[in-house]
């Protein structure tokens, strides 16, 4: 989790390292970070997270990567007079000169059956002679730094996409009710349907702490730092971004929760809802010229007035 030069327990009760078992941190920063946050915000011990976080074979101790035998010349077998190897043992010859040209990397033991389909043979001889070596190493075809490339959405099964068609048929108002268990996809069937009303110019931006009302919320938000181009974004831009009541609304289950879709409807469609939710449960959040710099506006401007 983390390394430290100095320490507040006395010398004594500090263990001394006995090896490091990798040459490279197992688990990046941002999943670090992760792991933090997913133990104290559920208030569970760091150490049971990071085992959960981590693969299954490193909590059994083996090796992340899938490993290959490689096989790789030696420095004796560089100095090897491979036109005299040649003449009293073409196979080695042939194997020796192929790792050469290899460099010290070596030779995945899979390439080489196919380079050299009897290269074992001769490979006996040079690994007595210390020619050659043979070891494990990281299979080449294995690399963490590649993903899928990237897509704006999941395909669709045919109940799902069934499902968006049925919320694609108007653009008004309605209630609609998604019927599936958890993991069956509701989620991306939501996000789709969110991704029309986007690309239609439409879009509200909605600030909810779970340990604070509306008026805490702008004021934590007025202290924020935010990136140069959150004054672009069309919710921001068009007077549809709000602070809300996420501790008394939003966080927590009980009929309260009702309120809070109240006010949502309120703020997505001021022009159908306007008055439904609770006054001192949302503020406007109006910029005033420069990323970073917002102020809460008067409680009595509600969207769509004026």
């Amino acid at each position: 989790m983390g390394h430290s030069a100095v320490s507040s327990l006395p010398a004594h009760k500090i263990r001394r390292c006995i090896e490091a078992l990798d040459d490279a941190p197992v688990l990046s920063e941002p999943e670090l970070r992760l792991i933090r946050f997913t133990s104290d915000y559920y208030h569970h011990p760091v150490g049971e997270v990071v085992a959960a976080a981590m693969p299954a074979l490193l909590r059994q101790g083996k090796t992340l990567y899938p490993s290959v035998e490689t096989i790789a010349v030696t420095d004796s077998g560089e100095r090897e007079n491979v036109e005299a190897l040649q003449k009293r043992a073409p196979r080695q010859a042939e194997l020796l000169t192929h790792l050469m040209d290899a460099g010290g990397t070596g030779i995945e033991a899979d390439r080489l059956n196919e380079e050299l389909p009897n290269w074992r043979r001769a490979a006996a001889s040079l690994l007595k002679k210390g020619h050659i070596t043979r070891f494990e190493a990281r299979s080449e075809d294995f690399d963490e730094r590649l993903v899928a490339p990237p897509s704006d959405s999941l395909i669709l099964n045919e109940d799902q996409q069934r499902a968006l068609e049925s919320l694609r048929r108007s653009d008004d108002f309605g209630v609609f009710l998604i019927d599936g268990v958890t993991g069956s996809g509701k989620t991306e069937v939501y996000l789709q349907r969110m991704k029309d009303v986007i690309d239609l110019g439409k879009q509200v931006l909605v600030l909810a702490l779970r340990d604070t009302d509306a008026a805490g919320a702008a004021a934590a938000f007025e202290q924020a730092v935010l990136p140069e181009w959150f004054d672009e974004l069309a919710a921001v831009r068009d007077g549809g971004f709000f602070a809300v009541d996420g501790h008394g609304l939003f966080s927590r289950p009980g009929p309260r929760v009702f309120e809070g879709i109240a006010v949502l409807a309120e703020l997505f469609e001021p022009e159908i809802f306007a008055g439904m939710g609770p006054v001192e449960s949302w503020l406007p959040l109006a910029p005033i010229g420069i990323a970073g710099k917002y102020r809460s506006a008067e409680p009595g401007d509600r969207p769509g007035d004026g």
